[in-house]
């Protein structure tokens, strides 16, 4: 839940500033207790807010999108397939462990609704002592086991192993005797697979699985802006900016425009020339009548900002202007995207009063993303913060915070001086929630495999379970994933289910995954999490068309890559398999991604590695070149070329600054961006593995100057809460430094 604690201050040139009235991120330890993170966050009397005076605001949000790559360290821009999993039918080698947990315990819940749902403790060790001896084909002493089973519900499992053992040659009467009895469980289509292959001539087929489909938890919180109430109309739009792609987008209330088949040949094959950088040549089309005159209002607007995103993208800023101004004026509450385009054209032309018009236009059309509406309101703050214009901008800014897990909604909050709360805890495993899970078979199975140490197994059982508004079932499935540690379950409950307030469980959308590379971890846990996240959405058996794989997503080439630069990695922990192992996984991401870090033209800068993590580092070499006339760190994001790059920079960051504040870490990145500065790498997990020189070094791209914010009066401080300042402390962070913070 987020609150704003803010007062005003007026400096001597008439500027407004803000202050908070308590400058720290609260969040809520697992106990309940609320938790001050150290460092900048939690510095009582600094004003973490801006001077809005004529010399304005700061910086920018991830526009329109395009391809992505799918990559770590491609170096080339992306394929836009869909990623797909890892065949059913993949060896049990190949299938990676889920998170170790050895202190899971017997018993999930302790009181009699628990108890009478759960396995007894004796065969809860019983069926861990059998799958442990099926692994090593120790048959007999697993048979002995069997026997002195009192609960059998998960013998299909046990079978299920033993038929799939590398070691044991299971028959098709066998198989197909499963699929009769078992068909039901999650991951029986390998079961069905394997008895496909050995199904005798003449034989009938044995039966398909049954209830294999995943729900699909439709809806999605995160995407809807985060920890928050969100309203009915906002939670049935579509999050279209949510991920990378370069549409000109109609607002749902203006589809009026026709379908004639004439009229989407017309698009289409403007479409075609713009996919083959052929821009001239499609605005030439567009004025010839037999197609553009196909076209009603709002499609040949649509169709010409396009064209200007395409020209924006490309470097050609004025022309852009130009065809996104037009169809801005005449169709820009259908069509928000146009004024976005124009607004940023404006702005690196340096005409702020036009760049001021267009994003507030945006702003006022209503994006249907929470990401652009951050996005076009936190650049409309700082427009209007240019023209003097202190109290409009502070609307937008106060507007952009209403989305707390976006890029600009977290940029603005800093910039604000606002205390977010942010529970951190998951619900209760409470005999009543467990027993209406159970209630359920796929249910009453995943307790069971849980117990008996099978986690992959209870996952997928868990992922089959559709809630149906009930909410014990709901808290259930929120507290399992959480308390043994299945943070894909965990991110996909996160979006689709919220706690009682009405918010969603922030534990779930930001899970602490137990994984950890194979040794140990040299880059910080937030920005190897926030990679994570984003790549896989934590799967580990994830793997993209272009064959990225893994929790994060590592091309064979990036993995062969880093082998050849790292002595101490061996062949078999960078081959195919390898990439699906957690730990190995991780061990050649966060070496890839500190690699990156320590380039010389990256230099830290936290930007610059996220965009060549996704497009490669040659990609990135090329795109600064293009860029080399701009100097502001957020337009510089804005103006990527590639709409997947964009959008993945802006959510790394935003999921780096959210695990910063989980894990109750300073988030000194964070204040350098709400600063109008380029965000630097600084590790606390262990300050002995820092990347740049030092936290603050200069990365090789220098931040558009800022304007010094005039020195605000300010009430005495109270001896409670005095601190004696540090010596020469170098570029204090907004939140360190004793001045109110102007937007940029």
């Amino acid at each position: 839940m987020l609150g704003l604690a803010v007062a005003f201050t007026v400096g001597s040139d008439g500027s407004i500033g803000l202050r908070s009235a308590r400058a720290a991120l609260i969040i809520h330890a697992p106990d309940g207790h609320a938790v001050v993170p150290p460092g900048p966050d939690s510095v009582p009397d600094a004003p973490l807010s801006p001077v809005i005076g004529p010399n304005g605001i700061g910086p920018a949000m991830a526009g329109p999108d395009t391809p992505r790559s799918d990559t770590a360290g491609s170096g080339s821009p992306p394929d836009t397939t869909a990623p797909a999993a890892v065949p059913p039918d993949t060896p049990l080698d190949v299938q990676p462990p889920g998170p170790a947990r050895p202190d899971t315990p017997l018993l999930l819940a302790t009181d009699a609704d628990a108890r009478a749902v759960q396995l007894t403790e004796e065969d809860a060790d019983r069926y861990r002592r059998i799958f442990a001896l099926q692994e090593r084909a120790d048959w007999d002493a697993a048979d002995a086991e069997i026997g002195r089973l009192t609960d059998r519900r998960l013998i299909g499992y046990v079978l299920r192993q033993r038929y799939l053992h590398p070691d044991r040659r299971a028959s098709y009467d066998e198989l197909a005797r499963w699929m009769q009895d078992y068909g039901d469980l999650a991951g029986a289509e390998r079961v069905h697979n394997l008895a496909q292959k050995r199904q005798p001539a003449g034989q009938r087929a044995p039966k398909p699985p049954r209830g294999e489909e995943r729900v699909r938890l439709v809806g999605s919180l995160e995407e809807l802006g985060g920890l928050r109430t969100i309203p009915a109309k906002e939670a049935n739009a579509e999050a279209d900016g949510a991920e990378g792609n370069d549409n000109v987008t109609v607002a749902p209330r203006s589809r009026t425009v026709s379908r004639a088949r004439g009229d989407r040949a017309a698009v289409a094959r403007v479409d075609e020339l713009l996919r083959g950088g052929r821009s001239s040549h499609a605005l030439s089309l567009l004025g010839q009548d037999e197609f553009g005159g196909k076209l009603d209002s709002v499609q040949y607007d649509a169709a010409r900002a396009r064209i200007a995103t395409s020209l924006y993208y490309s470097g050609e800023a004025t022309q852009a202007l130009a065809l996104a101004s037009a169809s801005a004026a005449r169709s820009g509450d259908a069509l928000p995207d146009a004024h976005w385009i124009a607004g940023l054209a404006a702005w690196r032309l340096n005409q702020i009063d036009r760049a001021a018009r267009h994003f507030e236009g945006m702003a006022a059309a209503g994006p249907r993303s929470p990401w652009k509406a951050a996005a076009a309101d936190y650049w409309a703050a700082r427009a209007l913060a240019r023209k003097g214009k202190s109290r409009e901008a502070t609307e937008h800014l106060t507007a952009a915070a209403r989305y707390p897990h976006t890029f600009y909604g977290l940029i603005a909050l800093r910039t604000l001086g606002s205390v977010g709360d942010v529970r951190w805890q998951a619900p209760d495993l409470s005999g009543r929630s467990l027993a209406a899970l159970a209630a359920k078979p796929a249910g009453a199975r995943a307790i069971a495999l849980i117990q008996a140490g099978q986690r992959e197994l209870a996952g997928l059982e868990l992922q089959r379970i559709h809630p149906q508004g009930d909410p014990l079932v709901e808290q259930a499935l929120v507290a399992l994933a959480d308390r043994t540690g299945m943070p894909t379950l965990s991110l996909r409950l996160g979006n689709a289910v919220a706690g009682p307030d009405g918010a969603p469980y922030a534990a779930a959308l930001y899970p602490l995954p137990s994984w950890s590379p194979r040794d140990g971890f040299a880059v910080d846990r937030a920005l190897v999490f926030a990679v994570m996240r984003q790549e896989s959405r934590f799967d580990p058996r994830l793997v993209s068309s272009a064959g990225a794989t893994g929790l994060m997503q590592i091309l064979p080439s990036t993995a062969q890559h880093v082998k050849e630069r790292n002595a101490d990695i061996g062949r078999d922990d960078a081959d195919r398999d390898a990439l699906f192992d957690p730990a190995r996984n991780m061990e050649l991401g966060q070496r890839y991604l500190s690699e990156l870090l320590g380039m010389p033209d990256i230099n830290g800068n936290l930007f610059l590695a996220a965009a060549a993590y996704n497009a490669g580092p040659g990609t990135l070499a090329r795109w600064r070149r293009e860029l080399s006339d701009i100097t502001d760190p957020l337009l510089f994001i804005e103006s990527l070329p590639f709409g997947e790059t964009r959008d993945y920079v802006e959510k790394v960051m935003a999921n780096f600054w959210i695990y910063r504040l989980r894990l109750g870490q300073e988030t000194a990145s964070l204040d350098a961006v709400a600063d109008g500065k380029w965000p630097a790498y600084a590790p606390v997990d262990n300050r002995a593995t820092q990347v740049a020189t030092r936290p603050d070094a200069s990365p090789a791209v220098k931040p558009v100057p800022i304007p010094a914010a005039p020195v605000l009066e300010t009430p005495a401080r109270e001896a409670a809460t005095t601190e004696t300042a540090v010596a020469e402390k170098p570029d204090p962070t907004v939140a360190e430094r004793d001045e109110a913070m102007p937007i940029p």
